[in-house]
């Protein structure tokens, strides 16, 4: 009889940015089904799960997040990789996520891609992210500044400042709804049924802008932005990849 494959210890890793992307974004649980999963199939078996809820932006963060660093202590300690969802869960900042990973020797694994993260491609990786992430936010300003010097009016300059907040945050909420659908239609490369699609929102429990159950009929419209989002970052990622490939990290990984 076949010898069964020994399973080979690990640790998970998980994080979000805010309690509001944990409840409307890919959130805590949602990460951990995903590494669980890849876990199950990869033959790994969780010896510990740490978790953080703090941006993964800046030079200090990872210091500061009492979750990475516990989990980077013990993976160090036992020689195990730590499992994450994807790299920018790990680190959002090059040069903090090449330090640790250096001076620690730890692997990082996205379950996501299946990629292994050696010291060098992780920092590439974050790298990377970092960089296209920094230019969205600059070319969202820009765009947003010739809109302005064109006469454009972002929202209407009417009402109070208390209504205006109250809309940000219902527009934010709906753009949210939005990407967690975009996932969803990425997860299922074949088409999906409107009644399809409402029924994996629901159980996953990603309630309607009312906290109501999704239905074919609502789902319709935000379904449409949410396809209409996909092409847009294909557009946006094929205009990345020519670019990247003049990136002086190019071929590192």
């Amino acid at each position: 009889m076949a010898k069964s494959r020994e399973r080979l210890p690990a640790i998970l890793y998980r994080r979000v940015s805010t309690e509001r992307q944990g409840r409307t974004g890919i959130g805590l649980p949602a990460q951990t089904v995903a590494v669980k999963a890849y876990a199950e199939q990869e033959g790994y078996t969780i010896i510990a799960e740490y978790q953080d809820v703090c941006t993964g932006k800046g030079e200090e963060s990872a210091y500061e997040r009492s979750g990475l660093q516990a989990a980077i202590a013990e993976a160090a300690c036992k020689k195990v990789p730590i499992l994450v969802y994807d790299f920018d869960r790990f680190s959002r900042h090059t040069s903090s996520a090449e330090e640790i990973v250096q001076t620690t020797n730890v692997i990082v694994i996205s379950t996501r891609t299946g990629e292994r993260g050696s010291p060098s491609t992780i920092a590439s990786r974050v790298a990377y992210a970092q960089e296209v992430g920094e230019r969205i936010s600059i070319n969202t300003k820009n765009g947003m500044a010739r809109s302005k010097d064109e006469g454009a009016v972002f929202g209407n300059p009417n009402i109070s400042e208390a209504q205006k907040r109250g809309v940000e945050a219902r527009q934010l909420q709906a753009r949210k709804r939005v990407e967690v659908i975009e996932t969803v239609l990425q997860e299922f490369p074949e088409k999906l049924t409107h009644q399809e699609l409402a029924d994996i929102l629901n159980q996953r429990n990603i309630p309607t802008a009312f906290g109501k159950l999704w239905t074919a009929k609502s789902i319709r419209r935000p379904r449409r932005d949410a396809e209409r989002l996909l092409q847009e970052k294909a557009k946006a990622q094929k205009q990345e990849d020519e670019h990247y490939k003049n990136h002086p990290l190019y071929g590192r990984f």
